[in-house]
């Protein structure tokens, strides 16, 4: 009885307890409950599926899209404590989550409580790492953002993760557009207008998203509703002819969303990652999901701009950032009236380092102690939840830093921005372009923050995987000191600041960290980039290089290419494998050597256990370049690279410096 009595006070407490930052916005309570507390999940499996579960985590970005890697189950147990009131449920699907985000060392789950329970609300839950960024604080912060301005928006808070009693670590408890969500929020049951843009490049046009998205339920066959509102967006010239049945400006709050945030993984860049919904004898609602790479966050990976990457991305106008989609031209672009006003009241409202800043300053104390135990290894060395052992992490120093104003670099080999730094560069650069009364504070130009150097992303220049080689020199000299990496590329970064990762426990495989000395007479400037053992990479400058002069060699700068097709020049040698293509300090590996330890954007990587050294593994592929180029009759050149980001009555088009270029033929013998 005194259980039910404290558990009965401690729901009426914290159903008043609204987040402060968040207002009387209502959400579900599961959020409510939670805003203060950490979510203790503890999830049961047989010992086979979790062996299976294991199994399925052990791979790399390449075999998202070759090897069925999925884990799903209906034998699930779940025990949640909230503030040490347990609630338990025997019908549980449990799954592995998310799609690129796979491929790092920490995995994400997607929970459905089956029958007629529910979790406070919630039949559907997801658990996410959110491996991407070191912060774990942009989902929280961007679904914070829109539950204050009243939008219609899935949830987020935090959660600890056990697995048959073993820590799993520090998550991110996410809401989800589901059917129960819709009843939930709606108070309609079974809608048949909800449908997800999970797929690249759905514009909402008939052509790209007709059956680009799919319809969440599964009953439904007949689609004449949906194809019917794209058919009209197709035909509509202004904002007058879909007023009726389209929500314009909740879909220009998320795009003014999406601006400010630098969201490439949304509407305005890849164009995905969002739901439609109608509700009954409303309009069709824009809802977007998936907050990972908001703020700043791979900005150059998300914008293909991968090549320059000291781009001023906060002091982007909108036009610079849009892509050209027939919706934003006649909403925006003909008119920017309307979507000006919005972008303003969002920065008033919401987007603001005087209203984020002691938000974030709040959640970052809160989950302190939780991060500290999701990066600290076990008896063994391992860090929890890390079941991809093919993926690194972010190190704490690397989460305290990027929380503030530090851009560090990201486990995708890009620059993720500063947190606050993204927040209040954009809020300068939006309040002079949008003439808006800002806070004088921090539009200050003196205003003073710190950096922390130590994990600090200080290259100007974009390695999209690894260097094999650096030379530091001087301009007066020319002593020089080569250092070669004895780690190959990696998606990730290995936790460096508190202990060595484990992330080739069961090859035995040992590094040696490469220490550098540089040797320079009467220097005046020196530049030295280190690769470490932990994978990061590192320039520390004490002045800007000045130009090479007659008696000095320039710098130079090795790279691996993102762009994987050589011109026909470069092909008349042949090569043994990728490596020995791309000039690389390393070598391929022998042909008994064929076991893959490691696969990034250029191939496969071997070890070689005698040298104790890296080697390739993917066979170099002699191709022929199109002897004419097809996009030159539309104006573009032709792409020497294979990464499609469309196609359409002409052919496949890439983009590459920052312009369109068609797709050569020859990439359709190519696997990626």
């Amino acid at each position: 009885m005194l259980k039910i009595i404290i558990f009965i006070l401690l729901s009426v407490y914290y159903a008043s307890a609204i987040n402060t930052f968040i207002g009387n916005n209502k959400r579900a309570e599961i959020f409510e409950l939670t805003d203060n507390e950490i979510a203790v999940f503890n999830i049961f499996l047989p010992k086979t599926e979790l062996v299976q579960l294991k199994r399925a985590a052990q791979y790399g970005n390449i075999q998202i899209n070759t090897i069925n890697t999925s884990f799903k189950t209906k034998n699930a147990t779940l025990i949640v404590d909230i503030k040490g009131i347990e609630k338990v449920y025997d019908k549980v699907t449990f799954s592995l989550g998310g799609s690129s985000s796979r491929s790092f060392g920490k995995q994400g789950y997607n929970l459905k409580i089956r029958g007629k329970e529910d979790l406070f609300g919630r039949t559907h839950l997801r658990l996410r790492p959110d491996a991407r960024e070191a912060t774990y604080l942009r989902s929280k912060l961007v679904c914070d953002i829109h539950n204050r301005l009243g939008l219609p928006s899935i949830s987020a808070n935090f959660a600890t993760l056990y697995i048959n009693d073993e820590f799993m670590g520090f998550y991110v408890l996410l809401d989800a557009f589901k059917l129960s969500w819709v009843e939930h929020e709606y108070n309609e049951k079974d809608t048949t207008t909800l449908y997800q843009c999970k797929d690249l490049n759905n514009y909402l046009t008939v052509q790209t998203s007709s059956k680009g998205c799919t319809n969440e339920n599964e009953e439904v066959t007949n689609h004449s509703e949906w194809i019917d509102f794209l058919t009209r967006l197709d035909a509509a010239q202004s904002a007058e002819e879909i007023e009726d049945f389209f929500d314009i400006d909740q879909f220009l709050k998320e795009i003014a969303f999406e601006y400010l945030s630098g969201s490439w993984d949304h509407y305005l860049n890849y164009a995905h990652n969002f739901y439609m919904y109608k509700p009954k004898n409303d309009k069709w609602k824009f809802l977007l999901y998936d907050f990972d790479g908001e703020f700043g966050q791979d900005i150059a990976n998300g914008t293909q701009n991968q090549r320059n990457p000291s781009d001023d991305y906060p002091n982007y106008t909108f036009r610079q950032w849009a892509r050209k989609r027939h919706l934003i031209d006649i909403l925006i672009i003909n008119n920017s009236t309307r979507f000006d006003n919005i972008v303003r009241n969002f920065v008033t409202e919401a987007f603001n380092p005087t209203v984020l800043f002691p938000h974030i300053d709040e959640l970052k104390e809160f989950i302190r102690p939780y991060v500290v135990m999701d990066k600290t290894p076990n008896k063994n060395g391992k860090y929890p939840g890390r079941l991809n052992e093919r993926s690194g992490d972010y190190s704490f120093a690397q989460w305290d830093a990027n929380c503030e104003f530090t851009s560090i670099r990201s486990t995708q080999g890009a620059k993720a921005y500063g947190l606050k730094f993204w927040i209040l560069a954009k809020y300068r650069f939006v309040c002079r372009t949008y003439n808006i009364e800002c806070d004088p504070y921090y539009t200050d130009e003196n205003y003073k923050y710190s950096i922390d150097e130590n994990v600090e992303f200080k290259t100007k220049y974009y390695y999209p995987f690894y260097v094999s080689k650096t030379q530091t020199q001087s301009t007066t000299t020319a002593t020089t000191e080569s250092i070669i990496s004895t780690t190959p590329p990696t998606e990730g970064i290995i936790p460096s600041s508190t202990v060595d990762s484990q992330l080739f426990e069961n090859t035995n495989i040992s590094f040696q960290t490469t220490t550098t000395t540089t040797i320079a007479s009467q220097s005046t400037t020196t530049e030295t980039m280190t690769i470490t053992p932990s994978f990061e990479i590192t320039v520390s400058q004490s002045t800007t290089l000045s130009e090479p002069t007659e008696t000095s060699t320039s710098e130079i700068v090795t790279t691996t290419s993102d762009l994987i097709i050589p011109t026909s020049e470069a092909l008349k040698p042949r090569y043994n494998c990728w490596l020995e293509y791309i000039g690389s300090e390393f070598s391929c590996c022998d042909s008994g050597n064929t076991d893959v330890y490691f696969y990034d954007g250029d191939g496969e990587w071997g070890f070689n256990f005698e040298t104790q050294e890296w080697c390739g593994l993917s066979p170099y592929i002699d191709i022929v370049e199109d002897k004419e180029c097809w996009s030159l009759k539309q104006g573009y050149s032709c792409c020497r690279g294979c990464k499609v980001q469309t196609k359409d009555e002409y052919g496949k088009w890439g983009i590459e410096n920052n312009e369109w270029c068609g797709i050569q033929s020859y990439c359709s013998t190519i696997t990626l």
